[in-house]
Formats: C-alpha cells, sequence, structure tokens
C-alpha cells in the first residue's frame, strides 16, 4: 500500500508562533514514525513549510497513494461556511480543495490559535512495560506489525476522506490543545492497551478527544472549544504496543 504524511505549516506571524508551529509539526512527525502511529518510514512523510499553493498540488499531485495524512498547522478562520487556512504570507485556501492523489484521506486541521501562552509539551518517550496480570511480561511488536495491522484496517475502509477539525465553527483553536490531546492520548492509548494486535480508529478516538479538549480549554482560559469531525470512515491513528 503506498501511503504518505504530509506535514504542512502554514504561516507564523513571529518567532515565537515560528518556534511553537515547527515543533508541533515535529511532533506529528514523530508520531507517524513511531510504531504507535503506524510506523511510517522518514521517506514516508513530508513536510512542508509556508509552501504557495502551487507548490503544495504540485507536491501532492506528484504521489499514487492509497491513503494520505495531511496535517494542516497554521492560522484560519471560518468565512461564509467555509473552513480558511493560511498557507504563507500571501494565500489563504479552503483546506477542502487541497485534493492529494489518493483514495483514501485523513486532513487535522490545527488553526486557529489566539492565546500562545502556557504551551504544554508531548511526551512521546516510550515507557518499560509493566509487570501486569500475575507478571506477565509482552514483547512489544515490530515496525514491520504496526504496518502491517495499520494496512490491514486502511484495507477494510472504504474510499473517501475525514477531516477533523480543532474546534467548532466561531470557536477558536487554544494554544495547541487539540493537537497535544490528539497526539498524547494517542500515544498514551498505544503504551496502556493490553490487548493483542489492536488499532485504535479516528472515528473512536474524536469523541474522547473532543470531551477532553474542551474540559482543557475550559479549566485553563474559560473558553469554549470543541473538536470535529466530519466523515464516518474508520481510519486507524494508533495501533496497540502489543
Amino acid at each position: 500500500m503506498n501511503r504518505k504524511v504530509f506535514v504542512v505549516k502554514g504561516y507564523s506571524e513571529n518567532d515565537k508562533e515560528l518556534n511553537l508551529d515547527r515543533h508541533y509539526a515535529n511532533n506529528y512527525q514523530t508520531y507517524f514514525n513511531s510504531i504507535a502511529g503506524g510506523a511510517y518510514e522518514l521517506d514516508e512523510i513530508i513536510y512542508l513549510e509556508d509552501p504557495t499553493t502551487d507548490h503544495l498540488n504540485d507536491v501532492l499531485a506528484n504521489f499514487d497513494l492509497d491513503f494520505s495524512v495531511i496535517i494542516l498547522i497554521g492560522h484560519g478562520a471560518a468565512q461564509d461556511n467555509y473552513q480558511l487556512f493560511k498557507l504563507n504570507n500571501d494565500e489563504i485556501i479552503k483546506p477542502g480543495q487541497i485534493e492529494p492523489n489518493s483514495d483514501k484521506t485523513l486532513i487535522i486541521i490545527e488553526s486557529c490559535r489566539r492565546e500562545a501562552k502556557d504551551i504544554m509539551t508531548v511526551d512521546l518517550n516510550d515507557k518499560v512495560p509493566q509487570f501486569k496480570y500475575g507478571g506477565l511480561v509482552r514483547s512489544p511488536i515490530t515496525r514491520e506489525k504496526s504496518k502491517e495491522l495499520y494496512i490491514e484496517q486502511l484495507e477494510k475502509c472504504k474510499d473517501g476522506i475525514v477531516i477533523c477539525f480543532a474546534c467548532s465553527k466561531d470557536e477558536t483553536a487554544i494554544n495547541f490543545f487539540f493537537s497535544l490531546v490528539l497526539i498524547q492520548q494517542s500515544f498514551n492509548w498505544h503504551l496502556e492497551h493490553w490487548r493483542h494486535f489492536e488499532t485504535l480508529n479516528i472515528n473512536k478516538l474524536m469523541p474522547d478527544i473532543s470531551a477532553q479538549v474542551k474540559k482543557l480549554a475550559m479549566q485553563n482560559v474559560g473558553k469554549n472549544q470543541t473538536p470535529e469531525i466530519i466523515g464516518n470512515l474508520d481510519f486507524p491513528f494508533a495501533i496497540s504496543k502489543f
């Protein structure tokens, strides 16, 4: 199966935003490269920084893919019921207009941030397996097995697109709460899930992510932020460790 992850960092207004955008772009790359994220190889992950629309489309069209993940990190807004994304200093696009040459596509949009303070960090350090269930120690799966499980689940899915938004319409995505919870909870599930050869699919994952982000935003800044998902395809997002 041909698959790629495209991590697209859009326009950053200042050096602080630039560093934070790059930090979370790197977190996504690290996650998808890990066994937890499906063991994508480095050549299956493409990072684009402030690309022009033409360059982005050229890169996407260059690959004939069965599955693609597109992650957009940057500033956004809503206008006339359309999500907007500031790709670079001069161009604003509608993410729905992105057309990868792919049968199945997952788009993750981390956009529209305003409160850049007290940014929490993702911990993607693997943990030593704990003694559980009467002292049983299980051997973690290999990268090859992770890929196999990931692809098996993808092959069960119909062709189509799923889009995950960091917040609902008329809300602000705050402090990367969405990406923080999405990546960290997926990795924690990978570490803590003790059943053999399981996948955690994006449709099953998002309701819990939405509830946690909503709680986190209200507790920290007193504002509403409720991530949303469009599409009902069970694309894999995390693979169990064992």
